[in-house]
């Protein structure tokens, strides 16, 4: 699967073509790659719980990696409404 995302870059916008599944693939303990997918999920297609899933890997594959518990985190508040759940990914971000 390649997902393609429009990134602002000063004036200038940048297409940038990421292959995130082939590296979950690759490496399916592979952090980031569950945590970039998860972004893409989100905020380019608003599949929120593809998005949730992708960041719950990420945790489970690298439970210190503090930007999935952010972004699970955020998720959580913002779209769930679970502010319990949330706080409870901010405090594991900042461990």
């Amino acid at each position: 699967m390649i997902l393609s995302c429009v990134v602002s870059s000063s004036p200038k916008r940048v297409c940038v073509n990421l292959t995130t599944s082939s590296a979950i693939e690759a490496d399916p303990k592979y952090a980031d790659a569950h945590v970039n997918l998860g972004f893409l999920l989100h905020s380019e297609r608003g599949d929120v719980d593809g998005a949730e899933k992708c960041y719950r890997n990420a945790i489970e594959a690298d439970p210190a990696h503090a930007k999935a518990h952010y972004n699970l985190g955020w998720l959580l508040y913002d779209v769930r409404k679970d502010m319990d759940g949330a706080e409870q990914c901010y405090c594991n971000a900042i461990e």
